[in-house]
């Protein structure tokens, strides 16, 4: 899609509902979207679970030490 200079044929109107029509590039702004989103799940779920996974860790560790 190009847009003229004022000077072209297309009216405004005309212009912007091509304009509004044009979905080129509506792939790269959903798939950013969707990042920032699995950004914000991830960074919110390690936070609240931050203090109790190293406890997690340390009861499984002991669990799997070989009984002595």
């Amino acid at each position: 899609m190009t847009l003229q200079p004022s000077g072209g044929d297309m009216s405004m109107s005309r212009m912007l509902r091509r304009l509004l029509a044009d979905e080129t590039g509506q792939d790269l702004v959903e798939y950013a979207l969707l990042a920032a989103l699995l950004t914000i799940v991830s960074v919110t779920t390690l936070r609240l679970l931050g203090e109790a996974l190293p406890k997690v860790f340390q009861d499984i560790w002991q669990i799997l030490q070989p009984v002595t």
